[in-house]
């Protein structure tokens, strides 16, 4: 009896280390965080932000949060661009952003006044990783 309960303690076992195997591979882990803020320093709430998928174009849409932050998580491992805007701010746009498997990156925006049509563009090099 008690080899059986062993028997049966491990085929579960194996189960479960199966489906999480499977499971973790088809998560979405990755995110991009940050704040917005203008040229003093003060944090913009209501901005908006889009996160595109360099390769497939797929855009991922958020707002910031009254503390000026936003996160945009369960972003698969890839090539990315953030772009924020806000009424009264130049757009502002950076490409080139890297995602690994489970890492989160920040991307800090610092908008300058100016009308919405105008667009500050920024080509990542070298991003933080929180």
């Amino acid at each position: 009896m008690f080899r059986n309960s062993i028997r049966i303690a491990g085929v579960v076992i194996a189960c479960i280390w199966v489906l999480c195997g499977t499971v973790s591979g088809q998560i979405r882990s990755s995110a991009i965080t940050g704040t917005v803020t203008d040229p003093s320093g003060a944090v913009i709430p209501n901005a908006n932000v889009v996160v595109t998928n360099e390769q497939t174009n797929e855009a991922f849409a958020t707002k910031t949060t009254m503390a000026g932050a936003y996160t945009v998580p369960y972003l698969p491992p890839g090539q990315y661009t953030v772009s924020v805007s806000a009424t009264g701010f130049q757009t502002y746009r950076v490409s080139g952003i890297t995602l690994g498997t489970a890492t989160t990156v920040r991307v800090d925006a610092s908008l300058t006044t100016g009308t919405i049509a105008t667009t500050i563009e920024v080509t990542a090099r070298e991003v933080s990783h929180v």
